[in-house]
């Protein structure tokens, strides 16, 4: 699942990104909390890092990758791409 998916960031240069920003901490708070960043990840182009989180269910425990990606213009803030996890 793409995080920045669903809410485009200000168009216009200038544009205080302060507010998107926050909209985007905010979407991402509920599936990062708490967690544990447990190696960093790359694939040649991109980098990021695997995070584990409890999962639902007594001892199990999920990973989840989350890339770091920017827009293709390099001016805005970029976001963050969650994988689903994996329980374990």
């Amino acid at each position: 699942m793409t995080v920045g998916s669903a809410i485009s960031p200000p168009k216009q240069r200038g544009t205080d990104m302060s507010a998107f920003t926050d909209r985007m901490c905010e979407k991402i708070k509920d599936k990062l909390s708490g967690s544990a960043i447990r190696n960093p990840i790359t694939d040649g182009e991109y980098f990021g890092f695997e995070i584990v989180r409890k999962a639902k269910g007594r001892g199990n425990y999920d990973v989840v990758q989350v890339w770091v990606d920017c827009d293709p213009e390099g001016n805005g803030p970029g976001f963050l791409n969650i994988s689903d996890g994996v329980t374990t």
